[in-house]
């Protein structure tokens, strides 16, 4: 009884078994069929997703290996285009299945043609291997690019251009300056770098920007920024001005990447370099934006920016424009064959057999008889020559 009353006076909620509380889950938690989908990433009309890659796979845009055990990069559902998370962000170029052309308008299709392969390779689109012992794959015969046969309709058509970056970019601004005193200054800034290559052990990089007047065996000019500790993409915004002489115009300003070692030695990473005289062509205006860091052999002497979209258009443009096109002493037997083989044949002339002389005197005298009508059926201008002569 006391059990009883006690239950009574009980404020406290029924409970309920475990077997019902399963069965009936609270409102909140239930999905109500919904299923989780994949987030997509939209660069330059790439559907770029996550994706985990069965074989070896190398980047499409820095030409490196993907390592990893889960979801090695990104891959875009449309054209197939294989790259690391880190460089899909830069790919310069429009997803040829989403049909957004390229701004200018002008496309350099590939000339593709079979070819067999004697060492391992592997597609420049999708990143995976070309199987097979003989024909493997398709090279282009100009820009020698490599792809499946499934893969060449999804190739962009830049055919001649470099749209990738095996070492990263730099940001950087040159002036060149005449003080009033007549000394030259060169006037250089290094804003930052992106997309560098990972050179320690923890999968980053310690870079810093080193800085030559080269040829210079002194080192007398050289100088250097800060470095950023860890970071594959180091911002350094620093100023730098270089005293040039008349006689240093024939000289290079190098800028280089470098990665800072306490152990051991620093490591190169990428360079560029500019023309003392293309830098005082330019002027107040200067070379300013994004440049490809290069390897040292070609860093020495060139320089390759990173153009817009819309630049490269506009430059492709001027390209074809600027065709060489045939002369007009090439064009008119083209021409002549050209009409030529227009005539019928009912209408071409016959060959007929040598006349007689006096056939030709006949017909030397018809043909001065009819001369003046032709000329005058020409214009008046031939036929007043003709009186004239």
């Amino acid at each position: 009884e006391r059990d009883s009353e006690d239950s009574q006076h009980s404020t406290r909620p029924p409970t309920t078994p475990f077997w019902k509380m399963a069965a009936a889950p609270h409102s909140a938690f239930q999905r109500k069929g919904a299923m989780r989908q994949q987030k997509i990433h939209m660069v330059k009309a790439h559907p770029f997703q996550a994706k985990f890659f069965k074989q070896p796979t190398f980047c499409s845009h820095c030409k490196e290996f993907m390592w990893g055990l889960g979801k090695q990069g990104y891959q875009c559902n449309v054209c197939q285009f294989v790259c690391h998370k880190k460089c899909h962000e830069f790919v310069n170029f429009p997803c040829t299945g989403s049909g957004v052309d390229m701004e200018g308008g002008v496309k350099r299709p590939h000339k593709f043609e079979s070819k067999s392969y004697a060492s391992p390779t592997f597609c420049d689109q999708c990143g995976s291997l070309l199987y097979g012992l003989i024909k493997q794959g398709h090279q282009c015969k100009e820009c020698k690019i490599n792809v499946h046969k499934r893969c060449m309709g999804s190739v962009p058509p830049m055919c001649g251009l470099d749209h990738t970056e095996r070492r990263g970019r730099i940001n950087i601004d040159v002036t060149f300056q005449t003080a009033a005193s007549g000394a030259s200054i060169i006037n250089l800034v290094i804003n930052e770098c992106k997309n560098l290559q990972p050179m320690d052990p923890n999968g980053l990089a310690d870079p810093y920007v080193k800085i030559y007047v080269k040829p210079d065996p002194s080192k007398s000019t050289k100088l250097k920024t800060e470095v950023v500790r860890c970071n594959l993409n180091p911002v350094f915004r620093e100023q730098f001005k270089i005293d040039v002489k008349p006689a240093d115009m024939h000289k290079r300003l190098s800028i280089a990447v470098w990665d800072w070692d306490r152990a051991s030695s620093n490591d190169f990473m990428g360079c560029l370099s500019f023309s003392l005289a293309e830098i005082k062509d330019a002027g107040s205006k200067g070379l300013h934006g994004w440049f490809k860091l290069l390897d040292a052999k070609n860093g020495e002497n060139y320089s390759v920016p990173i153009m817009e979209e819309s630049a490269v258009g506009a430059m492709t443009a001027r390209f074809e424009e600027a065709k060489v096109k045939p002369s007009a002493s090439k064009a008119a037997p083209a021409a002549a064959a050209s009409a030529a083989a227009a005539v019928p044949p009912s209408s071409r002339p016959t060959s007929v057999s040598s006349p007689s002389p006096a056939a030709s005197a006949t017909g030397a005298g018809a043909e001065k008889a009819a001369r003046p009508q032709s000329t005058t059926s020409l214009g008046g201008a031939s036929a007043g020559a003709g009186a004239g002569a």
